[in-house]
């Protein structure tokens, strides 16, 4: 829905970009993120000054699923600002131990870094809804299945941490074979 995205991905068509990621033998991770990044932050910025149904649609999603999306988009941020690959334990105490005031200023100062990643969940929403729609028109029924474990380096870890064992070891007892 915005043409400056639109316009990104046209660019990187004509330049064979698109094809050449597409056709790799090894799925170049880091050229596909950037690529997606690159346009999903395009649409974001037109849709941040949106106004209409859309928006009220998109501010409705972040009301209804607010339990657990403003923990994530918050999480998502801190992660861009301190680096995906440092755990949220290496943050700053005062953004590990969820302090109120700590948080809010980030939430503020980063203000349009957290609604992108509410927008990304959101855009994801609506299309595992079209996705289930398409399929049940096939007669094909989708299923999810529910995690048992969750990643130590998880917005559900961070923002609840007091919930879980963060000492505890999973998996399968020794047996002949290992």
């Amino acid at each position: 829905e915005s043409a400056a995205a639109q316009e990104i991905l046209k660019e990187l068509s004509d330049r064979g970009e698109l094809d050449a990621l597409r056709s790799a033998a090894r799925l170049d991770y880091a050229r596909v993120d950037a690529v997606k990044r690159r346009v999903l932050r395009e649409a974001h910025r037109h849709f941040a000054n949106a106004s209409g149904d859309r928006r009220g649609a998109f501010d409705a999603y972040r009301a209804q699923e607010d339990i657990w999306l403003a923990d994530f988009a918050l999480f998502s941020a801190l992660k861009e600002h301190f680096g995906w690959s440092h755990a949220w334990q290496e943050w700053p105490q005062e953004l590990r131990k969820h302090n109120p005031i700590a948080l809010a200023e980030f939430a503020k100062q980063n203000a349009v870094e957290v609604e992108f990643y509410a927008y990304l969940q959101w855009i994801a929403r609506q299309q595992w809804e079209a996705l289930q729609t398409c399929a049940r028109n096939q007669h094909v029924f989708l299923m999810g299945d529910l995690p048992i474990y969750v990643g130590g380096d998880s917005a559900d870890v961070w923002a609840r941490h007091e919930l879980f064992d963060l000492e505890a070891q999973g998996g399968a007892p020794p047996d002949y074979f290992n």
